[in-house]
């Protein structure tokens, strides 16, 4: 058997270290693709219960007032963990601009273009 896979793995040009490294890199998104939603419900879940702890009936109130619900303070460890892992599917992105000399120009351009009107107001009346 190991006389086939390894002349498997030659014949396609992967040895046994790199067929290695790509089960272990296959193994590492695995473990994160399931370990990732149960990370992020503890995680939910601990906070749910420090903020119960330390202001749970404010917090419940207001979020009861927010949604129109119910909701009490012993509910927040699972309300939290369920807003934890809906928001562990998104990704916050920020978008930076990377010409910032061009964006100095043009607000420069922008304010001159300002000015200038304010001015053509003025002198109009």
């Amino acid at each position: 058997m190991k006389n086939v896979i390894r002349t498997v793995l030659a014949g396609s040009g992967i040895g046994v270290v790199g067929a290695g490294l790509g089960a272990g890199a296959l193994a590492v998104l695995a473990i994160g693709f399931i370990l990732k939603p149960l990370l992020a419900i503890l995680i939910g879940w601990v906070v749910g219960h420090v903020v119960a702890w330390v202001a749970g009936g404010f917090v419940a109130g207001a979020l009861s007032t927010i949604f129109h619900t119910s909701i009490t303070a012993s509910m927040l460890p699972s309300v939290f963990a369920g807003i934890t892992l809906l928001a562990s599917y998104f990704r916050h992105v920020v978008r930076t601009n990377d010409n910032g000399v061009k964006a100095q120009a043009d607000n420069a351009q922008a304010k001159k273009a300002w000015e200038d009107m304010k001015k053509e107001l003025r002198d109009s009346k």
